[in-house]
């Protein structure tokens, strides 16, 4: 028997309204950046609506009309750190033929750390929460997954797809542990293990990529 949730269907949730006017886009920057910090305090059970509009400073009904419910609002916290993803990738894929292979294996480490720093406490907090978001996080790994298959296929194109969708999976995974080694929480590592991670990942991806002289 399945047991009850707090979430709604993916059909019934509604959509949060997207501003056109600078005004606009300036109130929903805040509440976001609020609802972040809120969740990452509290967890996303006891964060309140009434809070993140406190918190931003944003009057209730305001906050209502740009996002209906809590939930909405996680989306789209969510949403934005995937914007924040996918902005980088497209950055770094504009430059990939100039990069050499070390610089592509700090740039994708380095990814993971600043992402972990800012909204690492949130999306914790949004593991916690049932079943419809913990979908959107595997969506969300999923998507860096792609990205990264999209930046080895354009720096070397003479990879074949079973190659590049193995070699992400084992990239994604040491830019998951870069950052959890980068936690500053976590006393237990060493400067010395990260710097070896980090001279791993280089040496990994200059076995499987044609190099450039540098």
């Amino acid at each position: 028997m399945s047991m009850p949730s707090t979430m709604s269907r993916p059909s019934e949730v509604p959509q949060a309204r997207t501003p056109q006017r600078r005004n606009g886009k300036l109130r929903v920057a805040a509440i976001l950046k609020a609802g972040a910090a809120v969740i990452a305090e509290k967890g996303y059970e006891a964060a309140t609506m009434a809070e993140i509009a406190a918190r931003s400073s944003t009057k209730i009904g305001s906050l209502y009309r740009f996002f209906p419910n809590k939930e909405v609002l996680a989306n789209a916290l969510i949403a934005h750190y995937h914007e924040g993803v996918h902005d980088a990738f497209d950055e770094l894929d504009s430059r990939i033929q100039s990069l050499s292979i070390s610089a592509l294996a700090d740039f994708l480490l380095d990814l993971m750390v600043d992402l972990h720093k800012g909204a690492g406490p949130t999306m914790k907090r949004l593991l916690e929460i049932p079943e419809v978001l913990s979908v959107k996080r595997g969506e969300f790994s999923r998507s860096i997954h792609k990205h990264i298959v999209r930046t080895l296929t354009l720096r070397s194109p003479g990879l074949t797809a079973n190659k590049a969708q193995d070699m992400a999976v084992v990239i994604l995974g040491n830019m998951k542990t870069m950052a959890a080694f980068s936690d500053a929480t976590d006393q237990s590592v060493r400067p010395g293990a990260i710097e070896e991670l980090r001279e791993m990942t280089r040496i990994y991806l200059k076995s499987r990529l044609k190099t450039k002289p540098v």
